[in-house]
């Protein structure tokens, strides 16, 4: 990629799927009308610029599938316009302190969606974006994260709708202060076409342990949450597959029930017409009130 000017007009620059080596200039950093970055899925090699954001107009900033190393730089996690930032598929190691511990004043107040998924990102979950009011989508699979989520305030994470943290190795238990968060209080959006989107808290394939929370109770899920909640993988997690919990497909549906039995080395219990009809998904003849476990939520990564 060439230097950017000082006194360049650009405001985006959208370069994806070219093939592109090399680093990110330094340059892009002091470019001040960037507004949009797009560099996906190029050979972009080395740092992330440790200015870039320090323009105070950066909203958009998406450089998934490189080769990106080291850490995502302070000025960019703590610009206050960012809306977007996805760095999933590169081998990036750190979050900025930032978004661990928290800053002065309001937590990105712009920010909407990060993707952070499959890299090699160490160190604690990041509990100081708990406060950034426009967060809709935390996903951030794949890496090795460690630690406990954190366990409160109350109305923390006040418009998430999508939480992934699977295939890391949090530990701890389930805070019920999540139960409070917007997966779980906020109604589902609405795109164009009428459908809404089902919420996602997906906490699978970690070391987390303990009771299910009570929050997690079928009577207390709202059923936007119901199809996307994903708890398989933590060995240490007392799920009990009773009508309060029988939803959570992963761990309590048929094809579950067999695999654990199989594991076990008994028999697989015969499947029955309904379990089956739960694993092949909505019929033509289901409604949208249709039971939770047959409409599986997508998982974003």
């Amino acid at each position: 990629l060439p230097a950017v000017a000082a006194s360049s007009p650009l405001e985006a620059l959208t370069a994806y799927n070219n093939g592109l080596t090399g680093a990110l200039p330094p340059s892009l950093a002091g470019a001040p009308a960037l507004v949009s970055l797009d560099l996906t899925n190029n050979r972009i090699a080395g740092a992330i610029p440790p200015a870039l954001g320090s323009n105070g107009v950066l909203k958009y900033v998406v450089l998934k599938a490189n080769r990106l190393t080291g850490g995502i730089p302070a000025a960019l996690a703590t610009t206050p316009n960012l809306e977007t930032l996805d760095v999933k598929n590169n081998s990036l190691t750190r979050i900025p302190a930032e978004w661990v511990e928290g800053w002065p004043g309001a937590a990105n107040s712009s920010l909407v969606n990060v993707r952070i998924s499959f890299n090699g990102v160490e160190g604690p979950f990041p509990a100081g974006l708990a406060a950034a009011p426009a967060l809709t989508f935390l996903v951030v699979n794949n890496n090795s994260l460690a630690g406990e989520l954190p366990a409160g305030p109350d109305g923390m994470f006040p418009a998430l709708r999508a939480l992934n943290v699977s295939n890391n190795a949090l530990t701890g238990p389930i805070p019920a202060a999540w139960g409070t968060s917007g997966i779980f209080t906020q109604k589902p959006l609405r795109f164009a076409d009428g459908e809404t989107m089902a919420h996602v808290f997906d906490l699978s394939s970690n070391g987390f342990e303990g009771p299910a929370p009570s929050f997690l109770a079928a009577s207390s899920v709202p059923a936007a949450a119901a199809r996307g909640v994903y708890l398989a993988g933590n060995p240490g997690l007392e799920v009990p597959c009773n009508a309060d919990y029988s939803y959570i497909d992963d761990v309590c549906g048929p094809a579950a029930r067999r695999a654990a039995a199989r594991a076990a080395g008994k028999a697989a219990p015969s499947a029955t017409f309904a379990d089956e009809a739960a694993e092949a998904g909505p019929s033509l003849s289901e409604s949208a009130s249709a039971p939770p476990r047959a409409r599986k939520a997508p998982l974003p990564v």
